[in-house]
């Protein structure tokens, strides 16, 4: 199954602070009971994060984890690049402020 989570900015740009601030609520795995009261049960419902998309300027990249080499790895429309640890992505996106 795939979860869908969007995240809305209420200017055109963010700042670095709230593009911190959101990474840090996003959880790597998500119970879905704890955000849907219907999906009540003793089994958890967990899901993990395994990709983001990010816009920028008027671009978009998705950052995705690759389970081969256990690393979040960058897809840009002519580039692919490593990123590294969930902790590397979070600082490529408030360093270059995407969205």
């Amino acid at each position: 199954a795939v979860v869908s989570v969007v995240a809305v900015w209420g200017a055109a740009e963010a700042s670095s602070e709230d593009i911190a601030a959101l990474l840090a609520l996003l959880p790597l795995s998500l119970d879905l009971r704890q955000l849907y009261a219907g999906l009540a049960g003793p089994a958890p419902r967990l899901y993990r994060l395994r990709a983001v998309v990010c816009f920028y300027g008027q671009h978009y990249v998705l950052i995705g984890y690759n389970p081969r080499i256990k690393l979040w790895v960058q897809y840009d429309d002519s580039s692919v690049r490593v990123v590294g640890t969930w902790s590397d992505v979070a600082q490529r996106c408030r360093g270059g402020r995407f969205q």
